[in-house]
C-alpha cells in the first residue's frame, strides 16, 4: 500500500477496554456540581486512585501534544452501579508530525498507535490500543479540483442526504445527525485558519476534503464490521471500501439533473447562495463556469431572470438593486450569445460528475 493513499484516516476516538492507573499518572480533575442552597454535591465520582489517594470529581483530564485522554464516569442504568469510561482521541497524521492534509494509510495508523499507547504508558496509564474499541473514526480523501471552492458551492447546496440535516458554512457543508456525518470543505482554508504562520504553497490550490465521520461506536461497527483500532490497521483496504460506500449512498447516489439546474426554484435557491456567503455575488455568480454556459437563449434568460427576482426578494434586496441586476443579465446574455466559445464551458453536472468522479476513484 503507498504511503500516503488517497483514502485514509484522519480524527481516532478509542475507548481502551482495559488500563492500569500508576502511581505517576496525573490529570486535571473537573469538580463536581456543589448547590450552594441545599449544600450538597451532585455527579462526584471517584475517577482514580495514585499513591492511596482517590481522587475524585466529574470526570478528568489530561491533555498531551499527540493526544487527550478523558476519564468519564457513568452509572449502568440496570445496575445503579458507576463506572469509569476511557477515551483517547488523536489526529493521526499529526501524531508523527505532519499536516493533515492527507490522511493516513495503515503503516502511519499503526504508528500513531505505537507512539500514543507508548506516551500513555509514560505518564502512567497503561492499556493497549490495539484491543481499544472505535468510538469515532473519520475517513477522508483530499481532492484536487479544477475549480475553485467557491464554483462547486451550488452544486453541493443541493445535495440532500437522507436522514441527515444539512449546513453549509463560508468554506464547507456538513451533513450529518448524532450518528454520523459527510462533510466537504476547502482544505487549503482550514490549513490556514488552523496555522496562519505557515506555508502551504505546495498544495493544490484548489483542494477539497471530503470526510466521512462514523461518530459512534455502534453505528461504526455495524457499518464496518470492524470494531478495535488493530482491526482498523488490518482491515484498511475494507475501511477504505466502506468510505467509497458510504459517500455513494449519502452524496452521490443518483445523477446530477441538469433539467431541475434550470428550474426557477433551483436557479433561486443557488444565487441566494451566493448572495449569503459572497461580498460581490452577482459578478461571483455569473463568472462561475457554468453560468455562460446557460444564458444563451431567451428562454433559460427569462428563467434566470425570474430567479433573480425571487432569490434578491428572499434576501431583502432593493427593488432598484434588483433592476441593476436584470439590466447586467440582460448584457450577459448579449456577450454569451455572440461568443461560440460558451459552448465548451462546463455545466453544473458536469462539476457534480467531476467530484463524484474524484471522490469515489
Amino acid at each position: 500500500m503507498s504511503k500516503t493513499p488517497e483514502i485514509g484516516v484522519d480524527t481516532l476516538h478509542l475507548n481502551p477496554v482495559e488500563w492500569q492507573i500508576t502511581d505517576d499518572f496525573a490529570a486535571q480533575i473537573q469538580p463536581a456540581k456543589y448547590d450552594s442552597g441545599t449544600l450538597e454535591t451532585t455527579g462526584n465520582f471517584p475517577l482514580f486512585t495514585t499513591r492511596g489517594k482517590a481522587h475524585n470529581g466529574a470526570k478528568a483530564l489530561r491533555l498531551e501534544e499527540h493526544f487527550a485522554l478523558e476519564l468519564n464516569p457513568y452509572v449502568d442504568r440496570k445496575t445503579g452501579i458507576s463506572h469509569i469510561s476511557a477515551k483517547v482521541t488523536l489526529t493521526v497524521p499529526k501524531v508523527e508530525g505532519a499536516d493533515n492534509y492527507r490522511p493516513a494509510g495503515d503503516k502511519e495508523t499503526r504508528e500513531a498507535l505505537r507512539i500514543v499507547n507508548r506516551e500513555l504508558a509514560e505518564i502512567g496509564f497503561k492499556t493497549n490500543l490495539d484491543r481499544a474499541l472505535v468510538a469515532r473514526l473519520d475517513a477522508c480523501k483530499t481532492i484536487s479540483a479544477a475549480d475553485s471552492w467557491r464554483a462547486y458551492r451550488p452544486v453541493f447546496e443541493r445535495f440532500q442526504p437522507s436522514r441527515m440535516k444539512g449546513i453549509g458554512f463560508d468554506t464547507g457543508f456538513r451533513w450529518g445527525n448524532t450518528q454520523h456525518q459527510v462533510v466537504l470543505y476547502d482544505k487549503l482554508e482550514e490549513l490556514k485558519a488552523n496555522s496562519p504562520r505557515s506555508d502551504f504553497s505546495h498544495y493544490p490550490k484548489n483542494s477539497i476534503r471530503a470526510e466521512k465521520r462514523w461518530l459512534k461506536r455502534d453505528k461504526f461497527a455495524v457499518f464496518t464490521g470492524i470494531k478495535t483500532a488493530g482491526e482498523v490497521v488490518s482491515g484498511f483496504d475494507h475501511v477504505q471500501t466502506c468510505y467509497r460506500q458510504a459517500m455513494e449512498k449519502e452524496l452521490f447516489k443518483s445523477q446530477f439533473s441538469e433539467r431541475e439546474a434550470l428550474s426557477v426554484e433551483a436557479t433561486a435557491a443557488e444565487m441566494l447562495c451566493f448572495i449569503k456567503s459572497e461580498r460581490y455575488w452577482f459578478e461571483a455568480w455569473k463568472n462561475a463556469d457554468w453560468i455562460a454556459n446557460r444564458v444563451v437563449d431567451s428562454q433559460r434568460l427569462e428563467v434566470i431572470k425570474t430567479a433573480l427576482q425571487q432569490a434578491s426578494e428572499a434576501a431583502g434586496l432593493s427593488p432598484k438593486t434588483i433592476r441593476e441586476k436584470q439590466a447586467k443579465l440582460d448584457a450577459l446574455f448579449t456577450g454569451a450569445a455572440r461568443h461560440e466559445s460558451t459552448k465548451n464551458r462546463r455545466t453544473m453536472a458536469d462539476l457534480y460528475r467531476e467530484i463524484q468522479d474524484k471522490v469515489l476513484a
